[in-house]
């Protein structure tokens, strides 16, 4: 349940960073986050989990009036609904991932059976 309501608080500080009514990228995301529309769980399974909607409803919250109060909410902090900031976050969304993902472990290594003396000597 924490995963899930840190990706809500996360989203939520993210929103107000914003100068002069302008929004960051990572405002414009976290928007998005709130206002896109929960995937099918059967075509993408990953998506849907971390979706706002699938949120709401670990909580037993009503979707559309969460994702309505929250979009109030943020919208009254800058100018989302611009030319500029729907253009900048199709690019956003349209780009890959710059970096690779981290490995959490590192794979084993295989050392051949002759060679696995020489690391004692």
């Amino acid at each position: 349940m924490q995963l899930w309501l840190s990706l809500v608080t996360t989203a939520m500080v993210d929103v107000k960073d914003c100068r002069d009514g302008v929004p960051s990228d990572r405002a414009l995301l976290a928007r998005d986050w709130f206002a896109r529309p929960t995937p099918d769980r059967h075509l993408d399974p990953q998506d849907h989990a971390m979706s706002f909607g699938f949120v709401c409803r670990l909580f037993g919250n009503n979707e559309d009036a969460e994702r309505l109060a929250f979009l109030e909410m943020i919208d009254a902090l800058g100018d989302f609904d611009t030319d500029e900031c729907w253009s900048r976050l199709a690019y956003l969304n349209s780009r890959p991932l710059e970096e690779e993902p981290e490995e959490l472990f590192q794979s084993f290594r295989v050392v051949p059976e002759l060679d696995q003396m020489s690391m004692f000597a």
